[in-house]
């Protein structure tokens, strides 16, 4: 079972995972959904970041020592960003999770609950 991190704890747990692997983990074409991972051998959690309504990604789909930070815009988007790494993704809007190491999901299906509009933004 993952547990959605609350919007005031995004960033420090953005800080506990900085430096660790990053890697594009699943994308859901009907829904533009996109869920990146980012883990640490060793660690029993994982990190999600999730992104709804995606709408523009750069960069590339995995890379070692991640730097992310997520950016609102005046425009009601935030993007995922990892400048060192040179990656972007633009959406409506992004719910981080964190969720056991040893249960990687590799679908939407029931990703962060029993209902798929849990986490629609």
């Amino acid at each position: 079972m993952k547990t959605i991190v609350a919007e005031q704890d995004r960033l420090s747990e953005l800080e506990r995972w900085r430096g660790a692997p990053a890697a594009v983990w699943i994308f859901q074409v009907t829904h533009k959904r996109l869920a990146l991972r980012l883990w640490r051998p060793g660690e029993p959690t994982v990190l999600y970041l999730v992104g709804v309504a995606c709408e523009h990604i750069a960069g590339p789909f995995a890379w070692e020592s991640s730097d992310i930070s997520i950016r609102s815009s005046t425009s009601n988007h935030e993007e995922i960003v990892d400048e060192r790494a040179g990656f972007s993704l633009r959406c409506s809007s992004v719910t981080l999770a964190t969720g056991p190491a040893t249960d990687p999901d590799k679908s939407f299906d029931h990703f962060l609950g029993d209902s798929e509009e849990s986490y629609l933004g």
